[in-house]
């Protein structure tokens, strides 16, 4: 019995010694920061969405192209 509690002692706090932060290497480990993205409103719905997931139709941006269909059918005379 004691040597299971030996044991169990020696598995915690081997494992928190893995779980610990290493020291002096912290900023290459750090991810970099996103820098912030431009936010533009779907045409059709107006839903605001970031420019890169932007379906750019011209000089208009929609949310998906659906949207972007449904817009370009909606202008037909």
């Amino acid at each position: 019995m004691k040597f299971l509690l030996l044991m169990a002692i020696v598995l915690v706090l081997w494992w928190v010694w893995k779980k610990r932060p290493e020291r002096g290497n912290n900023e290459a480990t750090m991810p970099t920061p996103k820098q912030p993205e431009e936010i533009v409103a779907c045409e059709h719905c107006g839903v605001l969405h970031p420019l890169s997931e932007s379906v750019i139709d011209g000089s208009d941006h929609y949310c998906s192209t659906t949207h972007r269909l449904a817009a370009r059918a909606s202008k037909k005379p």
